[in-house]
């Protein structure tokens, strides 16, 4: 399949490898995520109200699943408990993966589900970084959820299964625990570390390396 395309933009030295294994004789280049190059007019100042951002991911077949947000549940009931400040429960993938209904079941086990909104992408990213706004730390599974926390200066950390994000924490200094087996209590540990940290800043090297991947299509179209 990647041999169709003459030209093959990948975003980490994982995928170059792997890309380059498969189709050795084309053109490829590696550029940081092209979300880090997102219109700065889609970020929002930060307002205040101190939420808990948690992005979930939800994994069709997971024997995994119930226990994870379960614990995404105690950390969000801890957090309320602790502040009295509510939880935003966003749903990035609303397609194919739909994490709404993981979104949905950390809710549903919440001892204090009235104090948390769940917050579902609807194919408008500004939804998102508004939402965001309202946090004064997130956590997320999902990888573009932590560029987004990043991207918005709130101090984040990922709770993560993937190498994809394992990779981005290890980049950029995001705190990580592994998702599988993941408790309340070591969930509730890294909110608690990650909201008595100062954001991470992204180097405007950084940031411009993102936005090469359109820079490469461009120039290749025009030749």
């Amino acid at each position: 399949e990647l041999n169709k395309y003459a030209l093959l933009s990948c975003r980490d030295a994982l995928s170059e490898k792997w890309i380059k294994t498969l189709a050795p004789k084309k053109h490829i280049v590696r550029h940081a995520d092209i979300v880090f190059s997102v219109d700065k007019q889609l970020l929002c100042e930060n307002t205040g109200e101190g939420c808990l951002g948690i992005i979930p991911v939800q994994r069709a077949g997971s024997a995994e699943n119930f226990s994870y947000y379960k614990a995404l549940a105690e950390a969000a009931d801890n957090f309320i408990c602790r502040h009295g400040k509510k939880v935003l429960l966003f749903a990035l993938d609303t397609g194919y993966e739909n994490d709404l209904l993981a979104a949905m079941s950390v809710k549903k086990l919440m001892q204090n589900a009235a104090q948390a909104e769940i917050i579902a992408y609807d194919a408008d990213p500004s939804l998102i970084f508004r939402h965001l706004a309202r946090c004064a730390v997130v956590v997320s599974s999902r990888f573009h959820g932590v560029i987004a926390g990043l991207l918005s200066e709130i101090p984040t950390a990922a709770i993560s299964d993937t190498g994809k994000i394992d990779l981005l924490a290890k980049q950029l200094g995001v705190a990580r625990i592994d998702k599988q087996g993941v408790s309340g209590k070591a969930v509730t540990e890294l909110v608690n570390r990650t909201e008595s940290s100062e954001p991470l800043p992204l180097s405007d090297e950084w940031i411009a390396d993102a936005g090469k991947h359109l820079a490469e299509l461009k120039a290749y179209l025009a030749n």
